[in-house]
């Protein structure tokens, strides 16, 4: 292959980008295909999981556009909150501490542009078709407007309030975070029995994993049914180390065969305890701050990790006789997502989505949307199942979008900005005008700023508000993202789209998979798992990484195996073989098809049809591994092993009819100009290449319509030439096992009259030489000796 892959793919990069090939006309009557697009987080480089679901909506962008639809492709970058503050610490080797709130937003901000130029750089070396050049940002002035707009319009609504209570808090993040933002790890830990000393009653065993909580408990649990304690229930006991007692209270709730049968219910130790505080309306013990760090009291100094605590809490209470054994057990732990630290529960004012109310609009939502793969619904429907509490939107940090609000620094009363000042930063800005409730003129602004998920939950209003397109691509045709997200982005949009529109953001959701590492498992980087989509690029080129994200279904995670991204480059390599010999056949002599004579040139025809029909059909249900399977094998197999081969073969023959020549020429040509009609979705560079170079066409094959079916071809016809490729692949079969491939004397027993119409082709084909066709109804074949 003579062929400059990385000169190539540039070459018509700039092509597509300086004739806008893949532009959205909003003056278009086409029908609208629109397309959810995640904004990828600018805090780090691309991996290959981006590469493999990026390239996936692409290519469907690609033939729906092929395909007779008005395209809106957007792209965004999500460049706003905790992810790039973490970033920006990291590539400036500061804290948080060591900037004023200005200086670190302004590092923030650029560290948010640079990182999403780096990203827009290799989705263009990918070869996304999205609006690249007009992609929205998270943390932009627009995507700022909208995000506090909408908070204004959740007000209005009264689907947003500010609520003092349990919450949940990521030590190591220091801020606090919602269910949304947490996952669960497995980890091995401790299991203490504590002995509680009973005051009206015998001592009474409780089995705990954090010893260190026991300063904060509240009370006692028991199952009312387990007789090791109907004598207990009512009654009190002292908490060891502390000068306190607590009563022992029972609950259904309480399992009996879980460690002694008994539990303490602390402030707060896990979800169970904020569960059973609200039931029974217990008392407040706190002793973890709001950075999910110990309070500080006797035993424990202030500011130390749970995890510190919970080693000085256990020597005391070795020390006092308390603990009466530990066991190793696995056990399954709340983590933030973000940095994998256990969770703590604090009590702090935060802001909230008022939602827990809407979990029938949830399941109708989730009920209504087409979902590919459908078996990936249930993690929606487990989690709307299990939602506990209302969206936690506000967090403790300096970089994000803010809430539009005032507090009244006489009487605390909240004041919202007028939309005409959105966006505002209320940190910064003075809030000119009178308290409604006092009179007052003084005010201080809030100082959290929003989730994450607040702002990328209004994906569709991002990406077309800003160019006046919301009311005509809105609700959004399909929703594109990995399976790990259901449960935060899918689902917040949703909800949003719910609460704000009364609507359904997009028809459809499709959802890919993970790609995991050679060994089968999560990339990371303490492993060296350093695959980076640029490295395979540079390798491989950007087609044959294309071809290599279609390896697996909707929704199923795969491995890293460069054999898949071999048999990419391989194809792109057939490709432009094959197109160098279709172009030496047909040179001079391609003319149009009015109708067809041959019976191999039907046949190509007929399978081609067929080959489009399914291709079509799996496009469309956006299986693009079966998609892609089959369109590999009818290119490799039907058509380069047997009609290419069967044509070269037939063009050698002496004598042969100028019309047949001109035929097996334009049919040549018109096959493999479908098939790459039919490749252009995956392998756009080469395809527009031959596009060019092969079928001498102007334009891009980008622009041109998706292959039709051709009219069939008889049924015998059809059978004819199936039986004598079948032959010739018998041939050529037993030819190998006799080690003489060129030149071996054949017998072939079959259907005569057949055969022998197709002798020439057959020898031509198969250079090996016929010496005898015997009448027989199976078909067989012999090498001479």
């Amino acid at each position: 292959m003579d062929l400059d892959m990385a000169k190539m793919e540039e070459k018509w990069r700039v092509y597509w980008e300086d004739n806008s090939i893949y532009a959205f006309n909003p003056d278009s009557s086409r029908e609208i295909y629109s397309i959810d697009s995640p904004p990828p987080t600018v805090s780090g480089e691309l991996h290959m999981g981006h590469s493999f679901s990026y390239v996936h909506q692409d290519i469907i962008a690609r033939f729906k556009r092929m395909s007779g639809f008005n395209v809106f492709y957007p792209m965004g970058f999500d460049d706003n909150g905790l992810p790039t503050e973490k970033y920006s610490e990291k590539i400036s080797g500061k804290r948080l501490r060591d900037f004023s709130p200005e200086e670190f937003i302004a590092l923030c901000n650029k560290a948010g542009l640079d990182g999403g130029a780096k990203i827009r750089e290799m989705f263009r070396k990918l070869g996304l078709s999205a609006d690249l050049q007009n992609a929205y940002r998270t943390y932009s002035e627009e995507s700022r407007r909208i995000s506090q707009t909408m908070f204004l319009d959740l007000v209005q609504k009264k689907r947003v309030y500010r609520s003092k209570g349990p919450v949940l808090i990521c030590p190591s993040c220091r801020t606090a975070i919602s269910q949304i933002d947490m996952k669960d790890m497995e980890r091995e830990t401790d299991f203490y029995y504590i002995r509680f000393k009973g005051v009206d009653i015998k001592d009474i065993e409780i089995a705990t994993t954090r010893p260190e909580m026991i300063g904060s408990c509240v009370a006692l649990f028991v199952n009312p049914d387990d007789p090791r304690y109907s004598d207990y229930i009512g009654r009190k006991v002292s908490v060891p180390l502390y000068d306190f007692t607590v009563k022992i209270y029972s609950d259904p709730f309480v399992d009996p065969g879980k460690g002694t049968g008994a539990e303490m219910v602390c402030t707060f130790g896990d979800q169970n305890d904020v569960d059973l505080w609200r039931k029974y309306s217990l008392d407040t013990r706190i002793i973890i701050d709001s950075n999910g760090r110990m309070s500080g009291d006797s035993f424990v100094h202030a500011g130390i990790t749970t995890t510190e605590a919970r080693k000085i809490i256990v020597e005391h209470l070795k020390s006092g006789g308390f603990i009466t054994k530990a066991e190793r057990k696995k056990q399954t732990v709340n983590v933030h997502e973000r940095c994998d630290t256990p969770v703590e529960i604090g009590i702090l004012d935060q802001w909230y989505i008022k939602y827990l109310d809407l979990r029938e609009r949830m399941n109708a939502a989730g009920n209504s949307i087409k979902w590919y793969p459908d078996f990936m619904k249930v993690r929606y429907d487990n989690w709307v199942r299990g939602l506990k509490v209302d969206w936690c939107i506000s967090r403790q940090r300096v970089f994000g979008v803010t809430f539009p609000l005032w507090y009244c620094r006489n009487c605390g009363e909240i004041v919202y900005a007028d939309k005409s000042m959105l966006p505002v930063d209320p940190r910064f800005t003075k809030y000119n005008g009178a308290c409604p409730k006092c009179n007052g003129t003084e005010f201080v602004g809030e100082t959290d700023v929003m989730d994450t998920w607040a702002t990328s939950s209004l994906s569709p209003r991002l990406a077309s508000q800003p160019r006046g397109l919301f009311e005509k691509i809105y609700p959004m045709t399909a929703r594109f993202q990995g399976h790990e997200i259901i449960t935060s982005w899918a689902f917040t949009s949703i909800v949003r789209a719910m609460i704000h529109d009364d609507k359904l953001p997009w028809g459809q959701i499709v959802l890919s998979g993970i790609v995991k590492n050679p060994q089968g498992l999560k990339m990371s980087k303490s492993r060296g798992d350093k695959f980076s989509p640029d490295d395979f690029v540079q390798k491989y080129g950007s087609d044959a990484v294309r071809h290599w994200s279609t390896v697996s279904g909707n929704g199923e995670d795969i491995s890293i195996d460069e054999k898949d991204f071999m048999r990419g480059r391989k194809t792109v390599i057939k490709l432009l073989n094959a197109g160098n010999l279709v172009s030496t056949l047909s040179e001079g002599l391609v003319s149009s098809l009015a109708k067809v004579n041959g019976e191999p040139e039907n046949w190509i025809l007929m399978e081609l049809a067929e080959v489009t029909r399914s291709m079509t059909e799996f496009m469309n249900s956006y299986n693009l591994s079966k998609a892609r399977m089959v369109l590999d094998n009818f290119f490799w197999n039907t058509f380069c092993d047997d009609y290419l081969e069967i044509s070269k073969a037939r063009m050698k023959l002496e004598n042969l009819d100028p019309a047949e020549r001109g035929e097996i020429a334009s049919t040549l040509y018109l096959a493999f100009e479908s098939v790459l009609k039919l490749y252009a979705p995956i392998m756009p560079f080469i395809t527009e290449e031959l596009f060019h170079t092969v079928l001498k066409k102007d334009g891009s094959i980008h622009n041109e319509s998706w292959p039709a079916s051709y009219p069939p071809a008889s049924e015998e016809m059809h059978r004819n030439v199936e039986y004598v490729i079948h032959a010739i692949t018998m041939i050529r079969s037993e030819a190998s096992k006799s080690g003489k491939v060129s030149g071996s004397s054949i017998i072939i027993h079959g259907e005569r009259k057949l055969l022998e119409k197709y002798l020439r082709l057959i020898e031509g084909v198969t250079r090996a030489e016929i010496i005898s066709i015997d009448e027989s109804p199976d078909l067989m074949v012999q090498v001479r000796k």
